[in-house]
């Protein structure tokens, strides 16, 4: 994004940033319009697909439920 001499500074990837906002999925925040955003960015219809990007960087395990029925609710 910006590369001076002694700073760079640089952004995640969108899928990584909507893994991480799917894990986080806070109902008392801005979470589910940035989710919005990146699904709309990454073109994505269902919530299948943003799950298995959540797994590309998350052992399944590791996912709350609540990630899944935050995603089902944003798709309504």
């Amino acid at each position: 994004m910006l590369d001076l001499p002694f700073l760079k500074v640089w952004t995640p990837p969108s899928a990584y940033l909507l893994a991480m906002k799917a894990i986080a999925a806070r109902f008392d925040s801005n979470d589910a319009n940035d989710l919005r955003t990146l699904i709309a960015h990454l073109g994505l219809r269902r919530v299948d697909e943003v799950l298995e990007i959540v797994e590309r960087y998350y052992p399944r395990n590791q996912i709350p439920p609540k990630t899944q029925f935050f995603l089902e609710e944003l798709f309504g």
